[in-house]
């Protein structure tokens, strides 16, 4: 990506780095590792289908106060921020 021309500015230099080293090792054949060599045909052993979970009142008892703090976590982090922001900028 460092050699890369700058006059290929419709061609990022992330994807042809892609491109490159996957012709690369397509043409010499180079031994190199994938998901299928490493864990074998893995849509065999996925039987996952997305489901709509079951809510009862008792799970939502048990999910108000870890909720709580993260939003509460959540907010404060917001106003910090906002306070950095206003900071770098010169306001007060």
């Amino acid at each position: 990506m460092v050699f890369y021309p700058k006059k290929f500015k419709f061609f990022h230099a992330p994807l042809a780095a892609l491109v490159i080293s996957t012709l690369i090792v397509k043409f010499f054949n180079l031994p190199i590792e994938t998901i299928f060599s490493r864990f074998g045909n893995i849509t065999k052993s996925m039987f996952f289908s997305p489901q709509i979970p079951t809510v009862n009142f008792e799970l939502i008892g048990k999910l108000f106060q870890p909720a709580l703090t993260i939003a509460i976590l959540a907010g404060v982090e917001s106003l910090l921020s906002a306070v950095v922001a206003d900071g770098m900028i010169g306001k007060t």
